[in-house]
């Protein structure tokens, strides 16, 4: 396949910066790794749709760093509300939104001027404490989790007008929708929220982060206990898979084939195949990555490292 210009002149750089690190089981995987420095504490991270730019949000200084792919450094930072956690980018890329868990709040925001164009107040609805964040396919609709409010919830971009979608019994850690936007689902204690179907099914302890395919007939949600549970939407089963030690967060590929998830424990990013929930190799990711987005054309993952203010980028 036939790279855009600007992809293979950021591989090309990307390769002429980095040293190669040998990769060990499941499989052996060349890899290289290299770290660019960003805010403190941060936390969540997104990838614009052209691959151009990717958004960390560092909780410590209520702020976003916006990095570019052609130079690998930080080009501006943005300001947001308090106590940002999760950021979502618009399909069109036009518009970013940041949600501020301690201030009850989610920021949009232009992100090409990085103009904060409305904040809503979530908590007024009564999401409290509003964590992550997933996009409607056409982008008018941003779907927020709403930690331990314990309901999902979602925005109108265009407005800032927040409702409630549905209320559960637990934490509502992360949020996902398809790509059809026939579902969207949330996860958190022990369990998952289905919106638009009656299944709230039981999964592995302490869910803190989901990711589904395009048409939701497949979810993925990884565990601290080094597991991952795939929920078959058809079927109405949950299966449990060892995939590595202790996992955060989890990414799919734009084929839903492959799964990349944060091994925190084990300081690495463990690629899936998603059929036969099998470890395919093994990556190094920096000190305790956390959450991690994928670069649209497959060539790079980016996993934040929460303790060490950096942004890990690994070349797949």
């Amino acid at each position: 396949m036939r790279r855009p210009a600007r992809v293979t002149a950021a591989l090309a750089l990307a390769v002429s910066m980095l040293t190669p690190i040998g990769l060990t089981a499941p499989a052996q995987a060349t890899s290289s790794l290299f770290f660019i420095n960003v805010g403190p504490n941060p936390d969540g991270v997104a990838v614009s749709p052209d691959g151009s730019r990717v958004y960390v949000v560092n909780t410590g200084s209520n702020s976003v760093s916006v990095i570019s792919t052609a130079t690998w450094g930080v080009v501006s930072t943005m300001s947001v509300g308090t106590g940002p956690t999760g950021i979502a980018v618009s399909p069109d890329g036009t518009r970013l939104v940041v949600s501020n868990t301690q201030a009850g709040t989610v920021s949009i925001v232009n992100s090409a001027t990085g103009a904060v164009l409305h904040t809503s107040s979530t908590s007024t609805g009564g999401c409290t404490s509003p964590t992550h964040l997933a996009f409607h396919p056409a982008g008018a609709t941003v779907y927020i989790a709403c930690g331990s409010s314990m309901r999902i919830g979602s925005v109108a971009v265009s407005s800032g007008t927040y409702t409630t979608l549905s209320t559960g019994s637990h934490d509502i850690n992360d949020v996902a929708a398809s790509a059809s936007a026939n579902e969207v689902i949330g996860v958190g204690g022990f369990h998952a929220l289905f919106v638009n179907r009656p299944w709230a099914p039981g999964v592995n302890p302490d869910p803190l982060a989901v990711a589904t395919n395009a048409d939701a007939s497949r979810t993925y949600t990884p565990h601290a206990d080094g597991t991952m549970s795939r929920l078959d939407r058809s079927a109405y089963t949950v299966t449990n898979y060892p995939i590595g030690q202790g996992l955060r967060d989890v990414a799919l590929t734009a084929d839903d084939q492959t799964a990349y998830v944060t091994d925190e424990t084990g300081d690495a990013v463990i690629s899936v195949n998603a059929s036969t929930m099998r470890p395919i190799a093994t990556f190094p990711a920096g000190t305790a990555p956390r959450a991690i987005a994928l670069d649209p054309h497959g060539l790079f993952a980016y996993a934040v490292n929460t303790s060490t203010n950096r942004l890990a980028v690994i070349s797949l």
